[in-house]
């Protein structure tokens, strides 16, 4: 079984408080080389909005 590593967005609450700060969080995440997150602790957003982002930013929502 192959394992991956993923940024738990817990730890970068701080920067992922608004719609688009947690775009520019997973694009950052993104470029560090991540490719997957835990979702938790984030600000408010709208389901559909999130997925978009991650979408957009070549991130998988895993777990939340």
């Amino acid at each position: 079984m192959r394992k991956i590593l993923g940024a738990q967005l817990y730890t970068l609450r701080e920067f992922a408080k608004t719609p688009k700060e947690i775009e520019q969080t997973f694009k950052k995440v993104r470029e560090i080389g991540y490719t997957t997150v835990q979702a938790s602790g984030i600000g408010q957003i709208e389901a559909s909005e999130l997925r978009a982002i991650a979408d957009a930013t070549g991130i998988k929502i895993i777990i939340t």
